[in-house]
C-alpha cells in the first residue's frame, strides 16, 4: 500500500481491542517487503496496542487511516488513540 508492506490480521467484528475499536486486531507496516523477514524491522506495529507509541508520521497515519476506512468504514480518533 502506497510502497510499503502491510501486514495485518482482521477480525470479523469490531473489538474494543481494533484500531478504532475496529476490526484490525494487529498491523505491522514496513518499508517494503524485504524489510518484512527480518524480525522487529517494522516502522510501526500495532498487537491489541501501539507497542511504541502512536506514529506521527503522516504517511503511515494516512496508511492506518486508508485501513480502517477500509474495514471499519470510519475515521481514526488519532487523540482516543494516543491514549490507550
Amino acid at each position: 500500500m502506497d510502497g510499503y508492506y502491510v501486514m495485518a490480521q482482521i477480525f470479523d467484528t469490531p473489538s474494543h481491542y481494533g484500531i478504532a475499536e475496529g476490526r484490525i486486531s494487529r498491523l505491522n507496516i514496513y518499508k517494503n517487503r524485504e524489510a518484512s523477514k527480518k524480525f522487529l524491522n517494522y516502522l510501526i506495529n500495532y498487537d491489541r496496542k501501539w507497542d511504541e507509541g502512536v506514529t506521527q508520521d503522516a504517511t503511515i497515519r494516512g496508511i492506518i487511516e486508508k485501513l480502517v476506512q477500509h474495514y471499519d468504514q470510519k475515521r481514526v480518533d488519532w487523540s482516543f488513540e494516543e491514549k490507550r
